[in-house]
């Protein structure tokens, strides 16, 4: 037999967070008193629908490649006249290079349709700012510079498509 788990029965669904005995069930359920010290003596006196739980019968945590994919608790599914805990694997995006050639990250910038806005907003800035300086002459854009955030943020660009953005340069040919 599988060890069991507790949801709370929410609107018809199985909650996807443990429900805690106690304190959630005295604040949610003040009418049932005494209430019992553990799920075992809810069992034996069939207060668990009472206090609005379900048992989820508890299923093996999928074997993953760590590195490169996550596995988090799914929300539980009613199947064959029972609750059952879910498990979910996704594949991790590939890590975000800590520095880019410029002319990679332009090349990307020239596929998503940006790359005018961007040059637009490095031509604004002045001959001796370090972006510009970085933009024109550096070997590489690091992602953790200033002047990218910065850039970035002037221009909506989110730290997420940043990281897009140097990922598919990476990739590019140079």
């Amino acid at each position: 037999m599988s060890e069991a788990l507790y949801r709370q029965l929410v609107d018809g669904a199985a909650s996807r967070l443990p429900y805690r005995l106690r304190p959630d069930a005295k604040r949610d359920h003040p009418d049932v008193s005494p209430l019992p010290a553990t799920w075992e003596q809810c069992e034996q006196a069939n207060l668990l629908e009472a206090l609005g739980a379900v048992r989820i019968a508890a299923t093996a945590r999928p074997d993953f490649g760590p590195p490169t994919h996550s596995v988090i608790e799914g929300a539980p599914e009613y199947r064959h006249g029972a609750w059952h805990q879910t498990w979910t694997v996704s594949e991790l995006p590939d890590p975000v290079p800590q520095a880019v050639a410029p002319h990679l990250i332009r090349r990307v910038l020239a596929k998503t349709g940006l790359l005018t806005k961007v040059e637009a907003a490095i031509e604004s800035l002045p001959q001796d700012d370090p972006m510009r300086i970085d933009w024109d002459y550096a070997p590489s854009i690091s992602r953790g510079s200033i002047g990218l955030a910065r850039m970035a943020e002037a221009l909506n660009i989110t730290p997420e498509q940043i990281d897009d953005i140097f990922r598919a340069a990476s990739k590019e040919r140079a």
